[in-house]
């Protein structure tokens, strides 16, 4: 009787899986390694004001570099790898979505990628306003 106080202890205790940040982190590993492999698709499609601001490659592996701390923080674990992933995440899909929004209704030329990142940091504010930023 004892164990089965215990067993139903646990499972009360135990958070369900979420797995919103899985999906930010391959999501925007997947769209890092498109920008590595296709340079200049962010440029000429996206946001071309970026051309004077920074380099895509840089935007592109620090895409990839959060994602990635991101991920190992899930897997084993870790709550400021977790933590520092989710931030930057959220501030480079941030930024991406309001160039992209600014370049679509700026320009006169409205462009659909500006609900693709949206999306992106919609996810990532999800992920941030659980607050404990677990897995």
């Amino acid at each position: 009787m004892n164990k089965l106080k215990e067993d139903i202890e646990e499972l009360r205790c135990r958070k369900p899986t979420n797995v919103w940040g899985y999906i930010i982190s391959i999501f925007s590993i997947g769209y890092g390694i498109f920008n590595i492999l296709n340079g200049t698709y962010l440029l000429s499609r996206i946001e071309p004001y970026l051309q004077r601001i920074v380099s895509v490659d840089i935007l592109a592996y620090s895409l990839v570099a959060f994602s990635t701390l991101k991920m190992i923080g899930i897997l084993f674990n870790n709550t400021l790898a977790r933590k520092i992933g989710i931030w930057a995440l959220t501030g480079m899909w941030s930024g991406l979505f309001v160039l992209a929004l600014t370049f679509s209704f700026g320009t006169g030329y409205p462009h659909a990628t500006y609900g693709f990142n949206a999306l992106a940091l919609v996810i990532c504010l999800v992920v941030s306003f659980k607050g404990d930023y677990r897995e």
